[in-house]
């Protein structure tokens, strides 16, 4: 995904993975978003799932955020980071849907954690095409 250009924002901490490559903190020193853009078929209906968890590194226990696609909300989600370590990140998989309006979509992922240099941890983006009706990717959680 790309980020936003600002001074503070997203960044790359020594946290553990959730299962992908690299996980973003969404914030850095300030709540930050990270966004990404890619083609879509119109109607179409899509999952994103996602890993979540916290940077236990300090600030509030519960960590907040907020999915959005083409800057309109379609998940809040909340993450408490108590008893968490960077090494014991306790990532829990999230499921949302939304149905594509264009032929290109952009997806952000939003901190809402304010205050804190520590914010909510995303890994392990992934959207395909929603195969059914059902949100049985990872456990889903909530669905929209």
């Amino acid at each position: 995904m790309d980020r936003h250009p600002r001074r503070r924002g997203p960044h790359r901490t020594r946290i553990l993975a959730g299962g992908g490559a690299v996980p973003v903190d969404l914030n850095g020193g300030t709540p930050g978003t990270i966004s990404q853009t890619f083609p879509t078929t119109p109607g179409t209906t899509y999952s994103v799932t996602y890993a979540l968890a916290g940077n236990p590194g300090g600030g509030p226990a519960v960590r907040t955020g907020r999915v959005l696609v083409d800057g309109q909300g379609i998940q809040d989600f909340t993450f408490d980071v108590t008893s968490k370590t960077r090494t014991k990140m306790g990532y829990v998989g999230r499921q949302a849907t939304f149905v594509a309006r264009s032929t290109s979509t952009t997806l952000s992922f939003a901190s809402t954690t304010a205050s804190s240099a520590y914010g909510p941890a995303i890994d392990d983006v992934v959207v395909r095409a929603a195969c059914c009706s059902c949100s049985c990717d990872r456990g889903a959680t909530d669905k929209h």
